[in-house]
């Protein structure tokens, strides 16, 4: 360990081990993981969203059932 180091450590013991702001950090890890896998995996979930609109919002189905 350097000289340096050290004495800044002496001044200051609490600065290696000070832990304000790691929630922030893993959260903007989180977010920043949680895109990359959107943006690579962009195909697929459009065409998992466009199946499921399809099978909710499909008038045709609701209309035969009515209709019967």
């Amino acid at each position: 360990m350097s000289k340096k180091l050290r004495e800044k450590q002496q001044r200051r013991p609490g600065l290696v081990k000070d832990e304000r702001g790691m929630g922030t950090l893993e959260v903007v890890i989180i977010i920043a993981a949680l895109l990359a896998l959107a943006i690579l995996f962009n195909t697929q979930i459009r065409a998992f969203a466009d199946r499921a609109f399809q099978l909710v919002f499909n008038d045709n189905r609701i209309v035969d059932v009515l209709g019967e």
